[in-house]
């Protein structure tokens, strides 16, 4: 059965009768507050693991309706929440001073109480040194008395506003310095998408200064014309604070602007904990917008990066069966600037590098090796080197071709005997760049470097093509080498690739030599 849960991850010290006492303070809480019956919520409790793997104990509180009745979510929102804790607190202060629940606080039929089952006064305690918690500290009342705490992460809240029908337009604000942005890991990117298709007006501020920065590299501004595409760029000369503190975002909520801000700076930098107030609380107050903004043409400043830089969107054009997708795809980009591939054919290529974290299913690894085999200007003389990042964990058997692969040693021994001229290199995946980037070294030691914003996993396999995990390497290498399934684009608004070229002045770390 599907329904709606609320759980509260406990304290360590919390104990499973504490656990189980408090959750029928709160229901009895929100019922109260929702004039509803005590039987319409179920309750629980169970061992759970926070985030630095240590043990702790969960409470549960869940619609008893199948598919849920929006009762319990309620919890979600950090002023509910807070408004039941503070009067579950005034239930556990039970009259009868009993120890483990009675009618005249919190017993009820669905719980089964013996000696130790459930500790009301324990609860009691527990749920105090909760609400002291949710007080917001005087350091961080930035919007004066009105400082209220998020209590979840701002991508959370987004989506809880926007699904509400509540969020009427958002204004997100990239902190921090370029070199550390994560565009293509960012926990907002798919948001964005989602706030496009309800039609609610966003638009993403960087300040023209970072613009203009040469750590503004161009894997951040190909990420930032991909994000474009759901939300609007533009460009101020200051990012707005509070106090101290930066803020993340305008939010028009019910005719009502706030601003969202973070206690700890490490929330402001957008990558996959942005906004998430792990050490410190987002916090947030009403607000008036007083930032002056400029819009900001995105495919302008791909193109004046460099003097030669070309940029692609591709959406359907190389949709088709998979063998014969390396075709295609050199196909559209000669056919942006044809002399350039002229010349690849003319010079030679000497050795051809690619680079991507995310190569990890028998789909990506089909979709590259087309690719490679058709290199404009390869011989039979042209390195080859894959970089990838090493997976990171030990996962279950798939048996589709876009499943991962569940161990590294099959997929080192897959890809090679696939590509037997090509050198693979691990890496840690902190140690590459988000940027799935192939570089293609001519024997003059000109370089053309193609970006692709979100690699060959931006295409997905039509239907669920089947791929025999368990078979041996050489197998799965002929299985992938002769697969037909059709591949289309995933990316509803396509995807941007750019293609670069380094003039020979400029120098390679690694130039080519001849033996």
């Amino acid at each position: 059965m599907r329904t709606d849960v609320f759980e509260l991850q406990l304290p360590q010290a919390a104990t499973r009768p504490q656990g189980l006492a408090l959750a029928a303070g709160l229901r009895e809480a929100l019922v109260k507050k929702l004039g509803v019956e005590a039987r319409e919520i179920g309750l629980a409790v169970g061992p759970s693991c926070d985030e630095a793997r240590n043990q702790t104990v969960s409470t549960f509180l869940y619609d008893r309706m199948a598919g849920g009745s929006g009762l319990v979510e309620r919890l979600g929102e950090y002023n509910e929440f807070k408004s039941c804790l503070e009067k579950a607190i005034e239930v556990l202060y039970c009259r009868e001073d009993c120890r483990f629940g009675c009618p005249a606080c919190i017993l009820r039929p669905d719980i089964y109480f013996d000696d130790g089952a459930i500790d009301r006064p324990g609860a009691l305690e527990l749920a105090g040194n909760i609400f002291s918690l949710l007080a917001v500290p005087l350091e961080l009342q930035v919007f004066g008395g009105g400082t209220r705490i998020l209590g979840q992460p701002l991508c959370n809240w987004i989506e809880r506003q926007k699904s509400a029908g509540q969020l009427q337009e958002l204004i997100l604000f990239l902190h921090g310095s370029a070199k550390d942005w994560q565009l293509g890991d960012w926990t907002l990117a798919k948001t964005l998408s989602r706030l496009r298709e309800h039609n609610v007006p966003t638009t993403l501020v960087l300040t023209k200064k970072e613009i203009s920065s040469n750590e503004l590299e161009l894997q951040h501004k190909l990420q930032l014309h991909r994000l474009a595409g759901s939300a609007p760029i533009a460009m101020t000369d200051e990012l707005p604070r509070t106090g101290k503190l930066p803020v993340l975002a305008y939010a028009k909520i019910a005719g009502q602007t706030v601003a969202i801000a973070a206690a700890d700076l490490g929330d402001e930098t957008p990558r996959p904990r942005w906004g998430v107030g792990e050490t410190r609380p987002i916090v947030f107050g009403d607000a008036l917008v007083s930032t002056r903004m400029h819009p900001m043409q995105t495919d302008r400043l791909i193109e004046l990066s460099s003097g030669n830089a070309k940029l692609i969107s591709v959406h359907s054009q190389i949709d088709g069966i998979a063998t014969g997708f390396g075709k295609r795809f050199w196909k559209i980009l000669e056919q942006l600037d044809p002399l350039r591939f002229a010349n690849l054919r003319n010079q030679r290529v000497a050795r051809i590098s690619y680079q991507d974290r995310y190569l990890k299913s028998p789909l990506n690894v089909k979709l590259l090796f087309e690719v490679l085999e058709t290199v404009p200007g390869k011989t039979a003389q042209t390195q080859i080197e894959i970089i990838t990042a090493a997976l990171e964990y030990a996962g279950m058997p798939g048996y589709c071709a876009y499943h991962d692969f569940s161990e590294e040693q099959q997929r080192k021994e897959v890809i090679e005997q696939l590509m037997p001229d090509a050198q693979l290199r691990l890496r840690q995946k902190r140690e590459l760049s988000h940027a799935r980037r192939l570089e293609l070294v001519l024997a003059n030691n000109q370089v053309m470097t193609i970006f692709l914003d979100q690699g060959f996993g931006a295409w997905k396999a039509q239907g669920s093509p089947r791929h025999d995990f368990k078979a041996a390497p050489e197998k799965q290498a002929e299985a992938i080498r002769k697969s037909t399934y059709e591949v289309s684009m995933a990316e509803k608004g396509g995807m941007p690739i750019v293609m670069e070229r380094t003039p020979e002045d400029r120098g390679l770390a690694h130039p080519v030599t001849s033996a």
